[in-house]
Order: structure tokens, then sequence, then C-alpha cells
């Protein structure tokens, strides 16, 4: 099979899309297939082995008794369940025994360069998942990585560990265990039943198959024989949208699994070792270069018809001379039944000679709404003047039917009928807003029906206020009331993703942004709301995308939907990214931003203006934290600019931790106490690794991590000697230090597991356990102030 077969084919296709799209972080699940070029032995060579140590044990004991009876052995050996034959096998040796041949097996030296490893990890994934316990993968993804230490987890510290796994940086899962570990070890029945009875099995399996775009690769006949009801969901009851199997197998016991559980597979052919790695690098090559595009479908089905007298061979200027209301019934009758007859490739050719041939009847009738009683019906609906408001693509008013019933009603802007592009992008709104409503999206107004001449959708009416009637004293609101918004409109987007057709926004402002029950007095509301999918897209969709030059709100767009010559596909969940760090930046500045105003060297200095305004929380480090989300949120490269996923997952982090301060993550902790000794200096933090430092004069500079899994902080604390004479002097008064923090913390309860004096450097480091609140920070970040200030001077 060449690669080109293997690039066509449609799970692949949508794989390659899934990625370039942003659409979920990529998590790999690796089988025992990627170890063996390494010379490691998989599931059915480990079995062979042990099962040759049976034998031999078998040999001795007759050796010992010629009447020794073997059928123990021999049931063993004709076991097909492996996790029946690892149980007995276990038993007959004994589990010392067991255990040391498994560790001598896997844990050998090799070489990862031979493995494709290291090519698959350059898809970048958050996350992967072995079904191995040698040591190959972890190196691998820790290599990718920059050589930082992946925290490993294990089948039964999945519950302790699940921060990990909901986090922004890379985890890594050895389902069955690691090979220097017996105890993490997932091998026989009863440590088989012991994992899937717990519930952060089940919960890790819905979590990363539903929140993830999951590569399944190296999976083998013995993989699946003992891995399959580890990594299952075929008793959870639904559907995961995005699991991809990249294999050569076709067997029986394959398509079955694959079907069960709702996997796509992308075929190829292999005969030796070298040809999975050339399949390997010409996908991971073809897909770090896709670019998204679409290919033409059919439309959704048309607008109802109604029932209403027509006459297909009626003369255009006739309908005009009916009233407006009629006029429109006609009218969306005919396009309708044109729309319908056709082959679905040709709805805007047809719209483009429809609205030429009844051009006439279109501009001064089925526009037309006024308010006089016998003008303001609309399809049937009254409209309520003024309108509520009006957009790029059309306005929206308040409309009533007879029985007293309240509907939002949007008409398209008349103008738009000679613009192809804007048309497209109105449908292709009605189709996003059919999809939301039929998946019961919540944060998204549903949409009731829809007509085709003049376009027009009905949507449910949310009373309430957007955003951008409030914008003129957003600056007197509070920080945490901006917060709970836009943690809520990232939570509404994030679920518009993971819909299987991905429906992204691209238009994401404040206008765009409706709060319902909005109480003046107290700033509470009961909802908030995402409008106006006209600028959308989603998986199928055929129109052409708009591209905007200029328009008033022009700053919330991002790059490539501002030029038409920007590599970068606006069919990305980054486009969102984009306008909901730059709304972020609007709602806690006060003001609107600028266009392009993101390519300034002071754009992070603004956004910290802006995330510092009227901050009176007790969390010192969010106003800082908040600025990193923005500023990655709003970068130019599409390439650099944070995904969607993170940013949401960095704003609700926040507004959780404001929220409840009952379990607080470390790395806030970590960051707060950096934050605090900084005292208003400028220090830095990388979200990903977890990690920040804060320089002072004459080279002294403290260093804080945190470590997720086991709930620490460590803080290094050293001085750059610039001079030989200073040498002795300083290393005094580092002692000195170390023992004031070392009593400061007995003091106050705080564990201590580690405080030393580095040796050749001047410095030392600490790791505390129980610091978890504000209060706690606070206490550390005062203890080191009080310890390093009188002894090193350096304020």
């Amino acid at each position: 099979m060449s690669f080109n077969e293997i690039f066509k084919q449609p799970a692949y296709t949508l794989l390659r899309k899934a990625i370039s799209e942003h659409i979920a972080p990529l998590t790999l699940v690796i089988g025992s297939g990627a170890s063996k070029p390494a010379g490691l032995p998989d599931w059915q060579g480990l079995r062979r082995l042990i099962q040759l140590h049976l034998d031999n044990l078998r040999d001795a004991k007759w050796d010992e008794d010629p009447k020794f009876d073997d059928i123990k052995f021999r049931v063993a050996k004709a076991s097909d369940d492996y996790w029946s034959f690892f149980d007995a096998a276990r038993e007959l040796l004994t589990p010392a025994t067991f255990n040391g041949i498994v560790r001598n097996a896997l844990d050998i030296p090799h070489d990862i360069s031979s493995t494709t490893y290291e090519r698959l990890f350059e898809l970048n994934p958050r996350g992967v998942v072995t079904l191995n316990l040698d040591r190959l993968t972890g190196e691998a993804f820790s290599k990718s990585n920059q050589g930082e230490y992946i925290l490993p987890i294990y089948g039964f510290d999945l519950s302790k560990k699940w921060h990990v796994i909901t986090d922004e940086r890379p985890f890594l899962v050895y389902i069955h265990g690691h090979v220097s570990d017996s105890d993490t070890w997932v091998l026989t029945k009863h440590q088989l039943n012991q994992l899937r009875a717990t519930k952060a099995h089940e919960l890790f399996l819905s979590y990363l198959y539903l929140n993830y775009t999951v590569i399944f690769y190296g999976i083998s006949v013995d993989d699946l024989a003992i891995s399959e009801r580890l990594v299952s969901l075929k008793e959870s009851g639904f559907e995961a949208p995005r699991l991809f199997w990249l294999t050569n197998r076709k067997d029986q016991q394959a398509s079955k699994w694959a079907s069960d559980n709702n996997v796509q597979r992308i075929f190829y052919t292999a005969n030796k070792d070298s040809d999975h790695s050339s399949v390997v690098n010409a996908i991971v090559n073809d897909i770090n270069s896709f670019k998204s595009h679409d290919v033409e479908i059919e439309p959704t089905s048309p607008a109802r018809i109604f029932d209403t007298e027509l006459r297909n061979s009626e003369d255009p200027r006739s309908i005009a001379n009916k009233n407006p209301e009629d006029v429109r019934k006609i009218l969306s009758n005919l396009l309708a039944e044109e729309i319908g007859s056709s082959n679905g490739s040709d709805v805007y050719d047809i719209f483009e000679r429809f609205s030429e041939k009844y051009d006439f009847a279109i501009q001064t009738r089925s526009f037309y709404r006024a308010k006089g009683e016998s003008d303001r019906y609309f399809f049937g609906y009254k409209l309520h003047f003024p309108e509520l408001g009006k957009g790029n693509f059309g306005s929206v008013y308040l409309a009533e039917t007879k029985d007293g019933d309240f509907f939002a009603l949007k008409i398209m802007h008349s103008h738009i009928l000679q613009a192809r592009e804007m048309l497209g992008g109105f449908r292709r709104g009605v189709n996003s807003m059919k999809i939301l409503t039929m998946n019961k999206v919540a944060g998204v107004v549903p949409l009731i029906e829809a007509f085709e001449m003049p376009p027009t959708l009905v949507m449910s009416h949310v009373a309430g206020n957007s955003l951008e009637e409030l914008f003129s004293e957003i600056s007197r609101y509070s920080w945490r009331f901006k917060l709970k918004i836009i943690s809520g409109v990232a939570s509404i987007v994030d679920s518009c993703h993971k819909l299987p057709e991905m429906v992204l926004h691209r238009d994401i402002k404040p206008s765009n942004i409706m709060l319902e029950g909005l109480d003046f007095e107290s700033m509470d509301y009961s909802n908030v709301f995402v409008l106006d999918f006209d600028m959308s897209w989603h998986k199928g969709s055929s129109e052409k995308d708009v591209v905007f030059e200029s328009r008033d709100d022009f700053g919330y767009l991002a790059p490539e939907q501002t030029s038409s010559s920007m590599v970068s596909s606006a069919r990305s969940t980054k486009v969102d990214s984009f306008g909901l760090g730059i709304t972020t930046y609007a709602l806690f500045g006060g003001q609107h931003p600028i266009p392009g105003q993101y390519m300034s060297e002071a754009w992070m200095n603004k956004i910290r203006a802006a995330t510092r305004s009227r901050y009176d929380g007790n969390w010192k480090c969010f106003p800082e934290r908040l600025a990193r989300a923005i500023f990655g949120a709003t970068t130019f490269e599409q390439e650099r600019r944070l995904d969607f996923s993170s940013l949401k997952s960095r704003l609700e982090k926040v507004n959780s931790t404001i929220l409840s301060s009952k379990e607080v993550a470390i790395d806030i902790i970590a960051e707060e106490i950096l934050c605090r000794i900084a005292d208003g200096r400028e220090y830095l933090w990388d979200d990903i690794l977890d990690k920040g430092k804060v320089g002072f004069v004459d080279g002294f500079s403290v260093t804080i991590s945190s470590n997720i899994g086991d709930r620490t902080v460590t803080i290094e604390i050293d001085y750059l000697d610039k001079g030989s004479k200073a040498h002795k002097k300083r290393n005094e008064l580092l002692g000195q230090c170390k023992e004031d923090l070392d009593m400061f913390c007995r003091d106050r309860g705080y564990n201590v597991s580690r405080i030393n004096l580095n040796h050749g450097l001047l410095g030392f480091t600490l790791t505390i356990h129980n610091c978890s609140s504000v209060k706690g920070c606070l206490e550390v970040s005062r203890g080191i102030f009080s310890a390093i200030s009188p002894s090193l001077n350096i304020y």
C-alpha cells in the first residue's frame, strides 16, 4: 500500500484534520509492537519466556519425584487467556521468581532510536498511555519534552494523581505498571479486577476518549488479548468521536475490537520493522505540514414549505404586486423547491440566479418590514420595534406569535444576497445552530426554524444584556465578575468544539456574549450565552470563509481572519483562542482593542495593566497568571498560540480557586509564594513546567517549582558569587539563612523533607509538603524574606 493510499483513507483525513484544527489535545496509546524493534519482547515473547521457566521448573520436580502430578503446569500452558496464564505462572513460580523473570526480560539495555517513538512524539501529544511495562515510552516522551522529567502515573495511582491528567502538563500513564516496581503491575486477574473496580479507571477512560484525539499504535494481537478490558469503553453506552487506530491488522479480532469501541482504523501494509518506521515517518511529515481545508458536500435540507397558492410560471413582476408577507412565502417556496431538486453542489448558483430573476420582488417586498400593523408580520411572527440589535450579517427583532409566545427573529441584510461569501456565512451559521440545538449545548440559544427568502432564522428569546451594552460601565465591575463570565464563555465554546462536527464560533466579542437575569445591585446573573454564529464553521461545511479587511470590531478578529495571504487556516480552534483572549483583555481593561496592537512590543505591558485593574483578591499572582493566558492566546503566529482547551483550563483554574479555596492547585501555591517573594518585581513563570524564578541584586535568585504528583513546593535559593573576596562571607550568610529557614518551617508546622547546603554552590534547597492556602503562602514568603533580607541585604 502506497503512502497516497493511506492518506486517502477517510479515517486518516479525519485524524489529520482533527490534529490540524486543534479540536482536542492529542494522546497516544502505545502497544507492545512499538518496543519490539528495540529488542524487547512483546506479550507473546514474554509469555514464551515465562513458559520456558515453567517447563524447567516442571522438569526439576519430575527429577525429584517421578510421580509428580503436573496438572497445574499443563492447565497453565494450555490456557488461551493471558490473565489466567500469568495468574498460574505467578503461583507456580512464586511471586518473587515471577517478578524477577519479568524484570530481567524487560529491563534490559535498549536503543530508542531503533523505534518509532521519537517520530511519533513529534506530533506533540499532550499525553501518552502505554500498555508496556518497559522504560522506552517514558524515556522517549521525556526526551521529546526537552528532557524534562515526566511524572509517571500507574493504573492504581489514577485517583491520587487525577489532577496530573486534567492539568495542562504532559502526562504519562503506565496502565499495566512499570517494570521497576512490581507493586504497580497489572498482570493477573486479581489485579485486573481490582483496577477495573476503581471509579478512577472508568473515569479516566471516559475523560480520555471524550476530551482527546486518541491514536492507538503498535497494538498487537496480544495487546488486545491482555489489554482490551483495560482500554475498552464497550460498556459505557456512548460513542467517543475521535479514536483512531494506525494498524496493519485486518483480522476478525481487530475488526470486532475497533467496532465495539468506535475506533476508526487507518490501514497500512508492513512486512518488516522498517515498513512500520517508513509509514510513521510519512504520516508525521504529512500531518505536520497539513493545513485544513474542506471538500464540497451536500447542504442541509431546505427550509419548510408554506401552505400557500403559487404558480411556478407566475411572472416575477406580478409576484411583487402582492403584499410583503405573501411575497416572502411564495419566494421561499420557490427557492426551497429549486434547492430541493438540485444535486446540492450548486446551491449558491441557484441563489444567484434566483436573486437575479426575482430581484424586484425580493428588494421591494420580501425584505420590507415596518411599524404599521399590516407590515410588521414576518413569516407569521409579529415584529417588535425597534430592533434588538444589528450585526455584520443581519438584524435581530423581538418577535411574537399569535399565541403570545416570544422569540428572537434574525433577518439577513439585503445587500448580502449579492455577496456569496456573506450569504454562505449566514447559511452556515444556521446549520451550526441546528447542530448545537440538536446536541442541546448549554449556553447557546436554540434554533426554532429557518426560512429561505429572505434568509431568516427564528431562535428562542432569552432576555438579557450583552457585554457590549454594559461596556461603557465595565470598568466599575469587579475582577471576579469578569473572570466568571469569561470562564463561562470558555466552557460553552469548548463544548461546541468537542462535538463530532466541531463547531467553531470565530467571532467572540462583547456584543456576542449575553448575561441572562443580571442583577445590577448584586452583579449576579443566572446564565451566560454565546450568540451569533454567522462567522462559525463546522465539519462538512463547504462555504468559503469571509475575510474581513475592515469592520467596526476589527480588533477582535484573529490575524488569519483579516488577511487572505495568511498561511494559517481560519478553521482551527485557535481562532477562538484569539477571540476569547482579546475579549478578556477588553473586558478587564475597559476598552476595545485596536487592530494589530497584539504585535506591539508593549503588548504584554498593556495586558498586565488591564488584568491588574481593580484587582482586590487575596491571591497576588492571579493578575499575572491571567495576563500570561491572554498573551499566549493572542499570539500572531497560530502555531505558537495557546490552544483553546489550554486557555479554558487556565481560566477555570483561577476561577475555581476564587470560588472555593479548599483544593488549590499546587502550581498556584508555588507561583503565589514566588509572587510574594518578588514583592512587585517581574518574575518568570512557565505554565507548562510549573516553575518560576525571580532575580535580585548581586546575583541572588529564588527558583520555585511544584510537583503535582505529591503536591510539594520546592524552593531553591542561590547566589552567583561575582568575586572571590565575597565568597567566604556570603557562604557564611547563606548558612545562617538556611538555619533561619529551617527554624521558621519547624516552628510553623511545615513538613520540610529536604533542606541542605548545595555543595560547590552558594545556595540550598527546601521542599515543603503542606502549604495549601493563601495564609500558608504568606507565611512561607515572609519566612524567606525574614531569613534572607538581613543576611544578604538584597533590598
